[in-house]
């Protein structure tokens, strides 16, 4: 029995994760999707209902992946995009005259990617920081942490399955790995809670990326978060 999805905890919640709560569920659906990389089947649905917190009171943002209802092979998907030469989004008219559905927007939406820059860089990170913290630090500190979410989130992003970032590439991103907080992990309130919430989905996980099939206890190791 598994507990709340994202989408439940962030409907409670009432407003967006936190960089540092975002983090560990990155992290855990990108081991996720490179071990099903490895026996060739995508997902296809993924979303917040799919994705569900083992649980929140002893476990935060533990997370598994559910609901293979619409997976399928790679190579079937690959057959699919031979019919077509290019992925491209499709504008609302275009979506309708396809569909026969006029697509509704969210309160907030992106024409491009420099207003998701501006949102992400804008939005203001609350906690309950110590307010003697050095408070240009704490802010320097955060701004590389977007910086470095922005990134990975533009490579994800990428239409491209070409050149967009591969999961194996995207769990050696220093969003992930927090490269670029390391010197300040023990000084910086932001910087140690990341490396805190990071915690929870620390393990070797060399063996069931070979063998994402393998049972985990005949090693010891923890499973790869596929449900």
């Amino acid at each position: 029995m598994l507990d709340m999805s994202i989408w439940d905890l962030s409907s409670q919640m009432q407003e967006p994760f936190s960089l540092n709560e975002i983090r560990p569920i990155t992290q855990q659906l990108l081991v996720a999707f490179e071990a099903l990389k490895g026996i060739g089947i995508i997902h296809t649905d993924l979303k917040p209902d799919n994705v569900m917190l083992v649980n929140h009171k002893s476990q935060p943002f533990r997370i598994k992946l559910i609901d293979f209802g619409l997976a399928l092979p790679a190579s079937k998907a690959e057959l699919v995009n031979g019919l077509t030469p290019g992925w491209e989004l499709m504008t609302p008219s275009q979506y309708k005259m396809v569909s026969g559905v006029q697509p509704e927007f969210p309160s907030l939406y992106f024409d491009d990617v420099k207003d998701l820059t501006v949102a992400v860089m804008e939005k203001t990170e609350e906690h309950d920081y110590d307010t003697s913290e050095d408070k240009i630090t704490l802010s320097e500190v955060m701004c590389e942490d977007k910086m470095a979410f922005l990134d990975l989130l533009n490579r994800l992003l990428n239409l491209d399955g070409q050149t967009r970032i591969t999961p194996g590439q995207a769990l050696e991103h220093g969003f992930v790995t927090m490269f670029h907080l390391e010197d300040n992990m023990h000084s910086n309130p932001h910087a140690s809670e990341a490396f805190k919430m990071m915690d929870i989905c620390t393990r070797d996980l060399s063996d069931a990326m070979c063998d994402p099939l393998s049972d985990p206890s005949e090693n010891g190791e923890t499973d790869i978060g596929v449900t």
